[in-house]
Formats: C-alpha cells, sequence, structure tokens
C-alpha cells in the first residue's frame, strides 16, 4: 500500500470510529431523558387502571380536568413522584400525586396523596371523587 492509500484507510477508520462514539453518547443521552430523570415521560402514571371505568388515571384526569398541569419529583423518601393539579368541572381545585412506591409495582403508579379544595382526602373520597369524574367523561 503506498502513503496516501494509508493516510485515507486511517482517515476512514477515524471517522467510524467518530460516529460509533457519537451513536453511544446519543444511545446515554436518550437512556438518562427517559428512565433516569423523573417526569422523562411525565404521565407514566397513565399505565394503571382506574379499574371501575376501565379508563387510566390521567384519562379520567385529562377529561374531567381540562388544563391540568403535569409534574414529577423525587420525594424526600427518594419516591419519584407524579403530581396532577388542575380544576375539575364541578369547580373542584384537584392535587393528585402518585408513586411507583420505590419501583415495586413494575412502573405502575398509585395514588399516594390526594387533596380537594385543599383538603387531604381519605380513600373512600378519593375513590368516590374518581368514580364520579370516570363516569362523567365519555
Amino acid at each position: 500500500m503506498n502513503e496516501q492509500s494509508q493516510r485515507v484507510a486511517a482517515a476512514r477508520k477515524k471517522n467510524f470510529s467518530g460516529i460509533i462514539v457519537l451513536a453511544i453518547i446519543a444511545v446515554i443521552i436518550w437512556i438518562v431523558v427517559k428512565v433516569v430523570l423523573p417526569g422523562g415521560d411525565i404521565k407514566n402514571c397513565k399505565e394503571t387502571m382506574y379499574d371501575a371505568a376501565n379508563k387510566t388515571y390521567s384519562q379520567i384526569l385529562d377529561g374531567y380536568c381540562g388544563g391540568g398541569k403535569w409534574d414529577s419529583f423525587t420525594s424526600q423518601a427518594y419516591m419519584k413522584v407524579v403530581e396532577f393539579k388542575g380544576k375539575a368541572r364541578n369547580g373542584d381545585s384537584v392535587l393528585i400525586q402518585f408513586s411507583d412506591e420505590y419501583g415495586v409495582n413494575n412502573g405502575k403508579y398509585n395514588i399516594v396523596y390526594m387533596e380537594i379544595n385543599g383538603h387531604p382526602t381519605d380513600t373512600m373520597e378519593a375513590a368516590n371523587w374518581f368514580m364520579n369524574a370516570a363516569y362523567s367523561i365519555k
């Protein structure tokens, strides 16, 4: 091989190595955004069903509380939390927090806290509110 052919081969090898490095960096960034950072997909809680109406929590909340805001954070106890704040059709101000409870629920989120009009609800109040909301949307 002559000197010019060797330089061309070395340049191709260098370019190929650069492409591989860029692909690896892109995969790492995608994993961080989708998996590691809380809220990579802020509506992960849509995977959990509200069985009474065969609807997801996010379908109920987005349908019954138009214009609600979804957010996410990690709690002081290191749980991933997805939070919904919105105004229901009936005028209620709603704040609901969902958690994957340290990942033990196979990526499904459950309600860990709910308040209506600034007052914390108990389990029965939350279930009643969701049932009414679920059956009032199409």
